[in-house]
């Protein structure tokens, strides 16, 4: 099997398993890229591919803070089950996401993760009954909407044919991916923070500076209470 056929049939699984367990779009989309690197002149399964994956994944940058996936699109269902399989340690989700969506046995997940089988077991069996259920129905439609975009495939399949002197060289070459919505809620936070000082604080400041240069031009001061004369009329009258 050569580099662009593993990347078609199993590119899309991998990627799934690197994102669902590392909850980061960056840091799967290397996890991707360094796989097809490590298996490239192999002719791998799935089950290889994962081997290969999964102690990168453990090195990854995980965002553990996510609760879902913002660059897909979910139904209520299928967000609340995706937000409590996020909810579980790293290891476990591993486990979920190669049982549930690539069929795996035990044995088979153990021999990916490096885990006991007996650990794989009781972990899938603490699994609450209605967990299990809700993973069986909609956990394979979570799946099928997280994909490799082609942009990421390229950019593997060039790595590759170069023997991974352009990867090394430009690792910041995949895709950028939306933000997760912490991010985005700190950038929108530090814009209106930014906004507030330059178009208020900094104007006002400005203006308290001309208003102390100018009392010292005229001797008069602002601060000070009014005095009859500043508020003096004139008035004629008849004598």
């Amino acid at each position: 099997m050569n580099i662009m056929k593993t990347v078609s049939e199993y590119g899309d699984d991998l990627y799934a398993l690197a994102l669902c367990v590392t909850k980061n779009p960056d840091a799967a989309s290397e996890v991707f890229v360094k796989t097809m690197l490590a298996v490239k002149d192999t002719e791998p399964m799935l089950c290889d591919v994962a081997k290969a994956a999964f102690p990168l994944i453990r090195e990854a940058d995980c965002n553990e803070e996510a609760q879902t996936l913002t660059e897909i699109m979910l139904n209520q269902k299928q967000e609340a089950l995706l937000g409590e399989v996020f909810a579980k340690p790293q290891i476990v989700r591993a486990i979920i996401h190669m049982s549930y969506e690539n069929d795996f046995t035990p044995e088979q997940i153990s021999a990916v993760t490096g885990e006991s089988e007996r650990f794989v077991r009781a972990q899938l069996e603490q699994l609450s009954e209605p967990l299990r259920a809700a993973l069986e129905e909609h956990y394979k439609e979570i799946c099928i909407k997280i994909s490799a975009d082609d942009k990421l495939k390229q950019y593997a399949l060039r790595a590759c044919s170069s023997g991974g002197r352009e990867f090394a060289v430009k690792q910041d070459a995949h895709p950028v991916h939306s933000w997760t919505r912490k991010q985005k809620i700190v950038v929108i936070a530090v814009a209106a923070v930014i906004t507030l000082v330059v178009c208020i604080l900094i104007p006002l400041a400005q203006a308290y500076k001309e208003m102390r240069e100018k009392e010292k031009e005229d001797g008069v001061s602002f601060e000070d209470p009014s005095s009859e004369i500043s508020f003096y009329i004139p008035v004629e009258t008849e004598e």
